[in-house]
C-alpha cells in the first residue's frame, strides 16, 4: 500500500497532479490513468517476491475502485474490490484531504473525518469502521 500511488511519477501524470486549479475533461482522464501505470511499474519490479507484487499492484490498481462501483480505472462494486485496495483507499482519501495541495489547504483529521463520513457508500464498511476505531 505504501506504492500504490507510484504512477504519479509518470510526468504527464505528475504534471497534472500538481496543477492548481480544476482540472478539464483531458487531464482528468490523464489523471485517472495512475492506477494502471502503477500497477504495472509493480508488476514489471523484479526486486519484489510475488506475494508482495501481487498485493501492491492490486492496491496500486484498485484503490480508487468505490464499494458503491462508481470508481476508477474499471467500476468494480464491492467486495470484487481486493481488500488491500479497499483498506487502502480509506487511507488513501483521509490522507489526500489531509494534505496539501497546488489548489487548497489541507484539512485537519476531524474536517477530513466529517467530509469522509457523508461519502460512506464510497468504503467497505466493515474497512471504514476499523479505520474510525484507530482514529479515535
Amino acid at each position: 500500500a505504501r506504492i500504490h500511488d507510484i504512477g504519479k511519477i509518470e510526468e504527464d501524470i505528475r504534471t497534472v497532479v500538481n496543477k492548481e486549479g480544476k482540472l478539464d475533461a483531458e487531464e482528468r482522464r490523464i489523471m485517472e490513468r495512475h492506477p494502471a501505470a502503477g500497477a504495472k511499474l509493480i508488476e514489471n519490479d523484479q526486486n519484489l517476491d510475488n506475494a508482495s507484487r501481487k498485493m501492491g499492484r492490486n492496491a496500486a490498481l484498485n484503490h480508487h475502485e468505490t464499494y458503491d462501483g462508481h470508481g476508477y480505472p474499471r467500476a468494480i462494486p464491492g467486495e470484487e474490490i481486493p481488500l488491500v485496495a479497499r483498506i487502502t483507499a480509506v487511507a488513501d482519501y483521509y490522507d489526500a484531504l489531509m494534505e496539501n495541495r497546488p489548489y487548497r489547504k489541507g484539512m485537519t483529521g476531524a474536517e477530513a473525518l466529517a467530509i469522509m463520513e457523508k461519502s460512506r457508500a464510497k468504503f467497505d464498511a466493515q474497512v471504514w469502521k476499523a479505520f474510525r476505531r484507530l482514529i479515535e
